[in-house]
């Protein structure tokens, strides 16, 4: 949208999202120190379990917890293990927490602070 110099009273009210320009001008820059991915996902080796999937990613670790399973996640270093073969969730438990902070108040932040309008028809 800014690059495009759309005016942020014209946006899409509900649209979610970063300025990356700065990325742009200087591709070794940061715009962000992590990132929130969520996704809804089949998983199980026994047949489908469908859950929804919420990843915290930074430069240097990776959370995935599971909607539908609890005090159960994947915490991997994404430096030290870049194929994600050691899980490290339980085994750090103030990385675990500081982490699952963040994902908590990132999420929060991509919710809807009020209920879409609906038009009259």
């Amino acid at each position: 949208m800014d690059l495009l110099n759309v005016k942020e009273r014209r946006r899409p009210p509900l649209m979610q999202g970063y300025d990356l320009t700065p990325i742009l001008q200087e591709p070794t820059g940061k715009v962000r120190d992590y990132c929130l991915i969520t996704e809804d996902e089949e998983v199980g080796p026994k047949g489908p379990i469908y859950t929804r999937v919420h990843h915290l990613i930074t430069e240097d670790y990776k959370l995935t917890v599971y909607g539908e399973i609890n005090n159960y996640g994947d915490l991997f270093d994404r430096k030290n293990d870049p194929l994600e073969l050691n899980n490290l969730w339980g085994k750090n438990k103030e990385l675990q927490l500081d982490l699952l902070d963040k994902l908590l108040h990132e999420a929060m932040q991509v919710k809807s602070r009020f209920p879409a309008r609906q038009g009259a028809t």
